[in-house]
């Protein structure tokens, strides 16, 4: 079976919506496949971990890792002159 291609890149600042509703910014950092219960890895689809920096200096974690998102929670690519982008890498 071959494998389908991821549209975004490591690094790449997105804007996606998470299982929970919330809707966060923030960068590429792992390019995975989805898997089924049974643990056998679907090259048809292409899922990222996404990390997002904490902006609230109360918690205590740094940064947070969302992963397992696929194309159907990102609703885009933030470029460096997008207006929305609030994400500083």
């Amino acid at each position: 079976m071959k494998k389908k291609k991821h549209k975004y890149k490591l690094g790449d600042i997105l804007e996606f919506k998470f299982f929970d509703g919330g809707i966060k910014i923030g960068a590429v950092t792992k390019l995975t496949y989805a898997q089924t219960p049974q643990r056998v890895i679907d090259w048809k689809t292409p899922t990222y971990t996404i990390t997002v920096k904490n902006s609230n200096p109360k918690r205590g974690a740094r940064e947070y890792n969302y992963p397992c998102i696929g194309y159907d929670r990102i609703f885009c690519k933030l470029d460096k002159n997008h207006p929305h982008r609030e994400y500083q890498s």
